[in-house]
Formats: structure tokens, sequence, C-alpha cells
């Protein structure tokens, strides 16, 4: 198994209007090995504007962003002659699913390219933030967080590499946060590998519906709003119009009143409440054995 670690620092937050100016891939082995690196900026498009907050954060000039040497087409393409050289391929990131990936994505699309690649001919994908807050979650002694001003969790790539000791002073420099990532996940694989293999199991959807459909209850945790959200959760169906969801049912509601209910009477109940919990087989969602729930309230 080849592990390839990603990050991107971008113009701004939308993947269909900003553009990857930095971008860091490292590729390891099996063992965890460093075997290549590519470390890349290309040019700002003249038709993107950045974002002033994107820029503050990722500590980027405007004026190296006009005088890189690379276009944003030049970098797609040497992006693209980096991953090919791998096949049967970890890809992990750190909020990679919904962020990094999406920029991927379309940087690939917009130049002709197939865009699917970290999913698709054998590979696999990740994200690290699904696994630290699993972690934390399931057993917080394992990994330090800290709160911010408002005194809420931060799973932030740079406050967590703070609290765990690990040199973040390059912080949203892109090749620095992909070897923050890579140094969190060995940390957490090292002290739960038990929740590692889950993680691992968890980044293929035919995978997760495997473990769905083979599990009659199961648990399903996701960490929404600054706090931890941990179901219990029944098998139901296949959802009828998206064929990447799966419906579930939260057993913290009594089916037994339910079941009583006229159908009108259960379109009012539900405009309430939502009995039922939408699990999005491709976006690595953590379902884990219906142990982990149990030792949680209303469930246990």
């Amino acid at each position: 198994m080849t592990y390839i670690f990603y990050d991107f620092e971008t113009s701004g937050r939308s993947a269909r209007f900003d553009q990857i100016l930095q971008a860091g891939f490292i590729v390891y082995d099996s063992a965890l090995r460093e075997k290549k690196k590519l470390n890349i900026r290309s040019r700002i498009n003249s038709d993107v504007i950045p974002s002033i907050n994107a820029l503050k954060v990722n500590r980027l000039k405007m004026s190296d962003l006009l005088c890189e040497d690379l276009s944003s087409y030049q970098m797609t393409l040497k992006i693209y002659n980096f991953l090919n050289q791998f096949s049967k391929s970890f890809y992990i990131g750190y909020n990679s699913i919904n962020f990094d990936e999406e920029f991927l994505r379309q940087l690939f699309w917009e130049h002709f390219i197939f865009p699917y690649l970290t999913n698709t001919n054998g590979n696999n994908r990740g994200d690290v933030l699904n696994f630290v807050t699993m972690v934390h979650a399931f057993d917080n002694k394992k990994i330090k967080v800290t709160k911010n001003e408002y005194g809420k969790l931060t799973f932030r790539l740079e406050k967590l590499a703070e609290a765990n000791n690990f040199d973040s002073s390059n912080s949203h420099e892109a090749i620095a946060d992909v070897e923050v990532t890579m140094q969190l996940m060995c940390l957490l694989k090292n002290k739960r590998d038990d929740l590692f293999r889950i993680f691992f199991s968890n980044s293929s959807s035919r995978n997760v519906e495997e473990k769905i459909h083979q599990n009659d209850l199961f648990t399903l945790h996701n960490y929404l709003f600054n706090n931890h959200k941990i179901y219990l959760v029944k098998k139901l169906i296949k959802h009828p119009s998206y064929k990447n969801q799966f419906i579930g049912f939260d057993m913290k509601y009594d089916v037994k009143e339910l079941v009583k209910l006229s159908e009108p009477e259960l379109r009012e109940e539900y405009k309430k409440k939502s009995f039922f919990r939408k699990i999005k087989l491709n976006k690595q969602p953590s379902i884990l054995d219906k142990s982990y729930a149990l030792k949680f309230k209303p469930y246990s």
C-alpha cells in the first residue's frame, strides 16, 4: 500500500470559483517511509479574485502570485504526471474530502483530465479529521485538543500540532501541513490501531455499505457544530434517489409509539424531529460496531 498525503493552499473556499495556488504531496511506502515529494506553486489566473482572508491565512503575497513561473495549466500537468506514477494508493489529507479533494477534482475537470483519481482504479481516500474526531469521541485521552476563544473544542490542524508538540511554525504552508497530517495520523495509529483499522475500512464506500448490510445495528459518529454526535442506528434502506446514500433509523426514538400514528400524524411528527440518519457512503462516514454507541446515553 502506498500512502499519498496532500494539502492545498487556495485563493478562497469555493472549488468552483477559486484556484489552487500551492500544492504539496508526499508519497510514503507501506512502512510510512518517504518515497517522493512534490511541492509546487502556480500563478494566479487573471479571472480569479483571491479572498483577503485566504491570503491572510496562507500568508501568500499577491506580488509573488503574479510572478510564479508556472501557470495553473502547467501546474495541473505536473500534479497529474506525478500522481499517475502510483496506483492502488491511499490518498490522505486533513479536511480533504470536503475541501482539498473538491479542488483537485475541479482542477482536473477544468483541464480535461479524469477528475476521480483518488477513489478509482484501486485507490481509496481518507480524511484524518474524521480519524482525529473519532479517536477523541471514544478515547479522548489519546489526543490533546485545545479550546478556542469561545470555549469550544478546535480541531484546526495547527492547533492540534501545537497541543501535541509537532512543529507548526510553517502551518498553512502546503508541504508543512502535509507533514503534520502524517505525524498526527501516525501518532493516533500507534495509540489506537483498532480505530485506525476502522478508519481505513471506512475509506471505501463498498466496505461501508457491506458493514451496514452485515450489521442490523451499528454506531454512526459525526462531529458537527463543535459537538460529537454518536448514534445507534438501525439499517433501513438505500436512498431511493441517491445511490451513494443509505438511510438508517435513530434508535433513541420509541418505535412502539410511532407505528401507532397515521400517515398524516407521522408527517406532522416528522416536522418536529428527524428519526432518520442519512449516511453518505462516499464521504468516509465513521461507521463502527454497535458496542461503541451502547456506552453512551440514551442508548446505554
